[in-house]
């Protein structure tokens, strides 16, 4: 009997539903960065489970000899180089070991989205500017939020200033809502295809976004012939609005 990936994934968000208000129920409103700080938590928990022993998930920062990122939520880096510093929870490391890069908001509008995506986009450029061909996850997850597709689009478009070093690649908001950024189109193989895709897909969001991570740290390879990992009918049927990235003029001439 084949196992049941989407009602998985549905318990995947079932769970954060759960554990998303057990801190605000303690301490009501008074202290929203502490509620903040057991949201993060509880999605660094989420990878964690899954998450290859060749890398690890803190909190922290990217250190430059420009300067430091923002601080990051999640934070996965590669634990077989060295790091900066590590202590607890919060680690700060070099762009070298830098894979993936996670805001994390208890909710999200359109505006507070447009105020992510460019947080985010500043720190995946300065990782890269450091390492020009990095793989580097980035993503933000929402455990709850609104929003039209196609505005949610242009904000992450926009974020990306035509440069694909800014790119934010996947994002998680809400139960249903999941968008993933295709450098060659998912079904045909195009090359150079550059959309990103916004689904819904009922009630799998979160777990969605977990398993792509997981295929990302694979090459994308995740799967080989063994489809545990994800609804065997695929997301495409679920897409309702595509954008492409907007190159600049100097990227179009090239």
């Amino acid at each position: 009997m084949p196992i049941d990936i989407t009602s998985y994934l549905q318990s995947i968000t079932e769970e954060c539903n759960a554990l998303k208000n057990r801190v605000r129920h303690l301490i009501e409103d008074r202290h929203w960065a502490t509620d903040g700080a057991w949201k993060e938590s509880v999605l660094r928990a989420l990878i964690s489970r899954t998450l290859p022993s060749n890398y690890s998930v803190a909190s922290g920062f990217v250190v430059t000899d420009s300067g430091p990122s923002t601080q990051i939520d999640v934070l996965i880096y590669d634990n077989t180089l060295p790091v900066l510093y590590k202590g607890g929870d919060l680690v700060f490391v070099p762009p070298a070991a830098c894979v993936g890069i996670i805001e994390v908001k208890s909710s999200l509008n359109s505006t507070g989205f447009r105020q992510a995506t460019v947080k985010l986009a500043d720190n995946c450029g300065l990782v890269r500017r450091y390492e020009t061909e990095k793989r580097l996850f980035s993503g933000i997850f929402a455990f709850e939020g609104n929003g039209t597709p196609g505005t949610l689009l242009e904000h992450i478009d926009a974020a990306a200033q035509g440069q694909e070093s800014r790119i934010v690649n996947h994002v998680s908001i809400g139960p249903s809502t999941f968008i993933k950024y295709w450098p060659t189109h998912p079904e045909s193989g195009q090359a150079h295809y550059r959309h990103w895709h916004h689904y819904e897909v009922e009630q799998m969001a979160p777990g969605y976004f977990v398993h792509n991570l997981m295929s990302f740290l694979a090459g994308e390879n995740l799967v080989r012939g063994n489809n545990i990992w994800f609804p065997r009918e695929g997301k495409e049927g679920r897409r309702v609005h595509a954008r492409r990235f907007t190159e600049r003029p100097a990227d179009i001439a090239a």
